[in-house]
């Protein structure tokens, strides 16, 4: 119980650093985009 409970919150916080992590690339994508336009 105790090990897939703690497994659970890691899957959960490495979820959030990946999204703001693709957050991040998304936008200087999107800055480069504009640029180079």
């Amino acid at each position: 119980m105790d090990y897939t409970e703690q497994g659970g919150r890691k899957i959960q916080i490495v979820g959030r650093v990946t999204q703001k992590e693709l957050m991040n690339i998304a936008q200087h994508f999107l800055l480069n985009f504009n640029f180079n336009f």
